[in-house]
């Protein structure tokens, strides 16, 4: 919620406490986005390219490393990582929503994704 109303200090001071207590996905995610709005691309891209495979966000995961990478090669600016990051959250909840539709009735999906 801090990321989303733009108290991008408070969230990370809590994101990193989250993360304290074991890999959290979305709070690397989340991280990641409040350290980029400030301009600390460098913690951005780190907590970008920490994000676990075993999330199974295949989508997010793989803009997440890239961005990581590009933030790290000063290819991109902190801005549009943000935004590739966002519309890669969009539509990795889109496909999210494909599948549940699809398994509708055939085989539970993990639920919280790793929680």
């Amino acid at each position: 919620a801090y990321t989303r109303i733009g108290r991008d200090r408070e969230a990370l001071d809590t994101l990193d406490q989250a993360l304290a207590t074991g890999p959290i996905p979305d709070a690397y995610l989340h991280a990641g986005y409040a350290a980029a709005k400030l301009g600390d691309t460098g913690r951005a891209a780190g907590y970008w390219a920490a994000y676990p495979d075993w999330a199974d966000q295949a989508l997010a995961a793989r803009t997440l490393r890239e961005q990581a990478a590009a933030l790290r090669l000063g290819t991109t600016g902190p801005q549009q990582a943000c935004e590739a990051v966002a519309r890669a959250v969009l539509d990795q909840e889109r496909e999210n929503a494909r599948r549940r539709l699809r398994s509708r009735g055939r085989k539970e999906i993990p639920r919280n994704r790793g929680y």
